[in-house]
């Protein structure tokens, strides 16, 4: 049996995310295995000029296996701007803890309730999680996986 090849990974990465309507959406690499999905989609699997000036739809890390098993096609790669080439900042609360943390680049420090209140919830997300995020983010929804961290680790928003 061959061998797969892995998919090397790179800074500025773009990624085509086949979503279940015959759409794409759209994710670059950014910081170690972070990835910023995008608020877009479309039928046709081509990098938009604009890409890094729409809106974000979230910034998660990606099980880098994942990644580099190609779980997503590379379009092609882009130069990222510092908000997309800085590491990202998660909300980080260890099960049966009340102490909440930032965590950013590696590194934890506690901090109150109110400095992380709308970040993303530090979780490593395999492709089919993101897919069915993605899905629900367009419908204006909100992810089964998403409540299901927030009540496991007992986050009240």
């Amino acid at each position: 049996m061959a061998k797969k090849e892995k998919c090397k990974l790179e800074i500025g990465n773009v990624y085509a995310v086949p979503l279940n309507d015959g759409r794409y959406a759209f994710g670059v690499l950014c910081h170690g295995n972070e990835v910023n999905f995008f608020d877009y989609t479309s039928i046709e699997m081509e990098i938009p000029s604009t890409l890094l000036d729409m809106g974000s739809a979230f910034r998660v890390p990606v099980a880098k296996d994942e990644l580099e098993n190609c779980c997503w096609e590379i379009i092609g790669r882009v130069d990222l701007p510092g908000q997309y080439s800085t590491p990202g900042k998660y909300l980080h609360k260890p099960v049966g803890s009340s102490q909440y943390y930032l965590y950013s680049a590696g590194k934890s420090l506690p901090v109150l309730e109110s400095e992380v209140r709308g970040l993303e919830v530090l979780s490593v997300w395999f492709s089919s999680h993101i897919v069915e995020r993605l899905q629900c983010f367009f419908k204006g929804e909100k992810s089964k996986y998403d409540v299901a961290i927030g009540k496991q680790l007992g986050i009240p928003f």
